[in-house]
């Protein structure tokens, strides 16, 4: 059996998405749709219109970007949850 890495991912995006919005999941599940149709579309317009290196720019810019946005909510959720008192 082969493992598949970007479904993996895919599952554990979706994961982080129904603990994060527990109350209101199917926002949040249409929200990360739109999101990856948005995705597509700006691909599908940079193949055509630019070169590899500027694509890898771009790709790297918005996984930074993504990275710092993970981190943010890890901190934010973190100073949420109620503290053990021993």
């Amino acid at each position: 059996m082969r493992f598949n890495f970007p479904f993996f991912i895919l599952f554990l995006l979706l994961a982080l998405y129904g603990v994060l919005f527990e109350s209101d999941e199917e926002a949040a599940f249409s929200n990360y749709r739109l999101w990856e149709s948005l995705g597509f579309i700006v691909a599908y317009i940079l193949q055509v219109t630019t070169c590899v290196h500027k694509k890898l720019i771009v790709v790297v810019a918005v996984l930074v970007i993504g990275m710092a946005g993970y981190l943010v909510i890890e901190v934010l959720e973190y100073k949420k949850r109620p503290r053990r008192q021993n």
